[in-house]
């Protein structure tokens, strides 16, 4: 069940949810970008690296009920998951306190390796996949989300020159969108 509910095909549709979710919670598109870029870019180098890497997936004869024909490094549901749930909590992480954010994060760690036990149980991939599925979703969070909030920042600094009433309408969307934490 697992497995399909966290496919790279509704990993998709998830992380257009939680963008909307983002937009709406927000009144603004910077997190929402955020989001989408994080999870497009774990899934390009996800698809990348099994290109690179072209390693066989376990024997058929292990795999229970799923036939699995792709190359195995990393894993494209690992890796799916891992980059929604990880951008997903880190971007709201900032504007909750820290009992929501605790709940948040163990949250998104019981779905990831809940996800990464299916894959090994289905017999679909070794350790060292699910292993790099994670470790590809956290390098493209790591590497998308301070980028976006350094664009912005400067965006928002070259922008100074603008009238007071613009200045204040883009200052109180950039306090919307980054609150304080609690």
């Amino acid at each position: 069940m697992l497995t399909l509910l966290f496919s790279p095909w509704t990993v998709i549709v998830w992380t257009a949810l939680a963008a909307v979710i983002l937009y709406v919670r927000d009144s603004g598109a910077v997190r929402a970008i955020a989001l989408i870029a994080s999870v497009a870019s774990a899934g390009a180098l996800c698809e990348a690296l099994k290109v690179l890497v072209a390693r066989p997936r376990p024997p058929v004869t292990d795999q229970l009920g799923v036939l699995e024909t792709t190359y195995s490094f990393p894993s494209g549901h690992v890796t799916g998951t891992a980059s929604l749930v990880i951008a997903f909590v880190a971007l709201v992480a900032r504007s909750v306190g820290i009992a929501t954010r605790i709940v948040l994060w163990s949250c998104a760690a019981i779905v990831i390796v809940l996800v990464c036990l299916t894959r090994l149980y289905l017999g679909v991939h070794w350790i060292s996949d699910v292993v790099a599925g994670i470790g590809v979703a956290c390098a493209a969070t790591l590497l998308i989300l301070p980028a976006v909030d350094l664009t912005t920042s400067t965006w928002r600094s070259h922008h100074r020159h603008l009238p007071d009433s613009t200045r204040e309408h883009v200052n109180a969307r950039h306090r919307n969108t980054h609150a304080p934490s609690h």
